[in-house]
C-alpha cells in the first residue's frame, strides 16, 4: 500500500491568478504564432520575385542571423547567476503579488453597497441634514 500524497487545495485568488497567468500566455504564444506567420508570408512573398544569385545571398544573411541569434542568447544565458536568476524570479512574483492586490482592492472599492449599508448610509445623511427626526426615518423605506 502506497502513501498518497496530500492534494494542495487551491483558492480561488489562486486559481484566478493561474487561470490569468494561463490566459495571458495563451495570448502571447497566439501573438507570436501570428507575427511567425506573418513573417513567413512576406519572406515567401519576396523570395519569389529575387534571381538565385540573389535568393542564395538572402539565405546566407538568414543563416548568420541565426547563428548571431544563437550566440547572443547562449551569452545572455551565461549573464546571470542563479542569484541572480533567483532574485529576478522574486521580483517578477513580488509584482505579480502587487498588481493582483490592487485589482482585489479595486473591485472593493467598486462593490455596489448592500440594501442594510445604504439604508444606513441613507438613514445618516437625512438625520445630518436636518430635516427628519429618527422617528420619522424609521416610518420611511429606502429601497
Amino acid at each position: 500500500m502506497t502513501e498518497s500524497e496530500p492534494k494542495q487545495i487551491k483558492t480561488k485568488l489562486q486559481q484566478r491568478q493561474e487561470r490569468a497567468g494561463y490566459e495571458a500566455a495563451v495570448r502571447l504564444q497566439e501573438q507570436l504564432d501570428e507575427e511567425e506567420r506573418q513573417r513567413i508570408a512576406i519572406v515567401h512573398e519576396e523570395a519569389s520575385s529575387f534571381n538565385i544569385e540573389e535568393w542564395e545571398d538572402i539565405q546566407a544573411t538568414i543563416k548568420a542571423d541565426e547563428d548571431l541569434t544563437q550566440r547572443i542568447q547562449a551569452e545572455e544565458r551565461e549573464k546571470y547567476s542563479e542569484a541572480e536568476k533567483a532574485r529576478l524570479l522574486a521580483e517578477l512574483i513580488n509584482q505579480r503579488k502587487r498588481y493582483f492586490s490592487k485589482q482585489r482592492a479595486e473591485e472593493k472599492r467598486n462593490k455596489p453597497l448592500t440594501q442594510a449599508h445604504q439604508r444606513t448610509y441613507m438613514s445618516n445623511y437625512i438625520k445630518h441634514m436636518g430635516s427628519h427626526t429618527l422617528e420619522q426615518l424609521k416610518r420611511l423605506s429606502f429601497d
